[in-house]
């Protein structure tokens, strides 16, 4: 059985590699092991294979086949000259996982590392949920993510508070400390902080509407929604600002959601409670297994094992 290692930041939720550990463990050729970033210095040489989620910088330390994911474009501030850096003083690995051709396309490597590509699944446990629903919500609204300044999540508790809905608004997910000491006090906003992956479906399903707050400006505006799939996932009704990745989806599901403006957002419940939803979205081709076995990784991290193995055996003999 092959031993792969996940270096994984606390930085972020990363659902992607919540479901690869699960979708490799449950495999009978793998073994997965994680290191969250500074629980302990690993010892390369009983792994079979190294996965990094890339920042910038690092060295291969030893004989395995080390997978680099980009599953994300570089944010704010200048994030096209962290892509370039990247590029530039990232090491070269055996394989490389991106988001999506897009995403891709905007490191402009220029090398023969074997690429993939990894869009974000679902979990069916989401979709159980959902059909088994108590008709009795708890909350209005549910933003799931990173409330953060950068993602402008002030801009749209704002909104909410100036709108005057008496509604409640829940949100799921790590919280900057100047945006939760600044709205804590207000009653019907409710902060949960960071909850394990698992659980975020169990709670976010007791509200009536996702909100996906997305900033129309790159990358945030070209990248696959997480959060959207999830909502729809849970049989939640769309409210979310307009962009270009949103726009396809919509189209491509024959889906229906309700748009607020991202600049100065809105929540005028007339107009929320009257509008037709629709949520159209094939479930079962997101599913975070089928995403994964799509993609080819598992294949071709297989062929490069047994070709290194092949080699040793040579070398011996």
């Amino acid at each position: 059985m092959y031993k792969i290692l996940f270096s994984r930041s606390e930085k972020a939720m990363r659902p992607g590699i919540e479901a690869y550990i699960e979708y490799f463990n449950q495999s009978e050729e793998f073994e997965v092991v994680v290191n969250h970033e500074g629980d302990f210095v690993p010892d390369y040489s009983i792994f079979d294979v190294v996965w990094e989620c890339k920042g910038i910088g690092g060295v291969k330390k030893g004989d395995y086949v080390l997978v680099h994911e980009y599953n994300s474009l570089s944010t704010a501030p200048f994030p096209k000259t962290k892509n370039i850096l990247k590029v530039r003083l990232n090491t070269k690995p055996d394989m490389r996982v991106f988001l999506n051709k897009f995403v891709a396309k905007q490191f402009h490597f220029k090398d023969d590392v074997p690429t993939f590509y990894r869009d974000i699944g679902i979990d069916p446990q989401t979709l159980t949920l959902s059909q088994h629903k108590n008709n009795t919500k708890e909350y209005d609204f549910v933003y799931l993510g990173a409330i953060s300044k950068a993602r402008e999540i002030d801009q749209l508790l704002k909104g909410f508070i100036t709108s005057n809905t008496n509604k409640s608004f829940l949100l799921i997910g790590d919280t900057n400390n100047e945006i939760y000491n600044e709205f804590k006090n207000e009653p019907n906003i409710v902060f949960t902080g960071r909850v394990p992956f698992k659980e975020v479906a169990k709670i976010a399903v007791k509200a009536k509407y996702g909100i996906n707050y997305i900033p129309d400006r790159y990358p945030f505006n070209i990248q696959t929604s997480t959060k959207l799939l999830e909502y729809m996932a849970m049989d939640l009704k769309i409210i979310t600002t307009d962009y270009q990745w949103v726009r396809d989806f919509e189209k491509t599901t024959q889906s229906q959601f309700f748009y607020i403006d991202d600049k100065h957002p809105t929540f005028e419940m007339k107009n929320i409670e009257g509008f037709a939803f629709k949520n159209n979205a094939q479930f079962e081709d997101l599913y975070w297994d089928n995403i994964i076995d799509k993609s080819g990784i598992k294949h071709e991290l297989l062929r490069q094992l047994e070709a290194k193995a092949t080699t040793k055996r040579d070398k011996r003999y």
